[in-house]
């Protein structure tokens, strides 16, 4: 199920989740990287904003760590219930960013 299809089963906007920051850093498959509220009062920094062809995602912070033969890796932090919470997360913020996007544009660049 892509992002849009998602988004209209959902029927709901972007749900009051706020974008607070976006700052541009283009690195492969990064786009930026943002810093969201949600409507429970909680703040989520460092989120990233990843795109490869038409597909776009948000990714949650992680911790990074070395394991024993020296390889970066990645703890979670944050984790969602189930799918369909992580899809309805995913929705909202990809809405917000574009909505924030589209009335920031001059100091987006």
């Amino acid at each position: 199920m892509s992002t849009a299809e998602i988004g209209a089963a959902s029927g709901a906007p972007n749900r009051g989740v706020v974008i607070r920051a976006w700052r541009v850093h283009k690195k492969n498959t990064l786009e930026g990287f943002l810093t969201v509220a949600l409507p429970s009062g909680m703040i989520l920094h460092d989120l990233t904003l990843h795109q490869r062809d038409e597909k776009q995602w948000i990714g949650m912070p992680a911790r990074e760590w070395e394991n024993n033969q020296g390889e970066k890796q990645y703890s979670r932090i944050i984790e969602f219930v189930d799918r369909a919470a992580a899809d309805r997360f995913q929705v909202a913020v990809l809405e917000a960013l574009t909505q924030y996007l589209e009335t920031h544009h001059d100091t987006c660049a």
